[in-house]
């Protein structure tokens, strides 16, 4: 009874948020010129968050993935109708955003639980608040910063666990499309014969 033996944990020493994950409207211009072409999506080229795991004295396990809601009022809105957008969870690695009372579905973000890799599917276009001409305006960004959070898990090899919520919205942007001129054809003439007005004046002498 006076031989024991504690045991041992794992825990994170630290978690770096990693590739953006863009979505730029103008590609779904170009897809449907005239509207939004979507769905459109974009894949993080690695995980999203990168973790240094410490295994503790039971070694190595495994790295596992979520997804939650830091705050479901997303900030963002309809470019048609600037209906707000509200962020629900649908499971543990999927999360959508929703309008028109939660009947419509603007996005969805999503999360491989085991690679760690992020994916967000776009399928209308959002309101930006920057407004003119070519240039900046035309390529505002919007990101879902304070809004959403990576959970990642780490588990020893003896089922110990410890799990860390990491800020990801920042790096989830979605960039503005602006309006082109794709041509522009000159009409018919206008044409004034000064000819007729010397008819009338001819006809107004007699």
């Amino acid at each position: 009874s006076v031989v024991t033996f504690k045991h041992d944990g794992p825990w994170i020493v630290s978690a770096v948020v990693g590739p953006s994950v863009e979505l730029d409207e103008r590609n779904a211009a170009l897809a449907a010129p005239g509207g939004f072409g979507g769905p459109m999506s974009a894949t993080s080229a690695a995980a999203i968050v990168t973790v240094a795991p410490n295994y503790g004295a039971d070694g190595a396990g495994s790295t596992t993935y979520a997804l939650s809601i830091a705050d479901a009022s997303s900030g963002l809105a309809t470019a048609l109708g600037d209906l707000p957008i509200t962020l629900v969870t649908v499971n543990a690695t999927t999360i959508e955003a929703r309008y028109n009372a939660g009947a419509d579905l603007a996005f969805t973000v999503s999360i491989n639980p085991t690679s760690g890799l992020l994916t967000v599917v776009q399928n209308v276009a959002l309101e930006h608040g920057t407004d003119g001409g070519p240039g900046a305006a035309h390529d505002d960004s919007l990101t879902l910063a304070g809004k959403l959070n990576a959970v990642v898990t780490v588990m020893d090899s003896d089922g110990d666990t410890a799990t860390t919520p990491v800020g990801i919205g920042s790096v989830v942007t979605f960039k503005d499309d602006g309006p082109s001129i794709v041509s522009a054809v000159v009409g018919s003439s206008v044409e004034v014969d000064e000819t007729n007005g010397a008819l009338a004046a001819a006809a107004g002498a007699r």
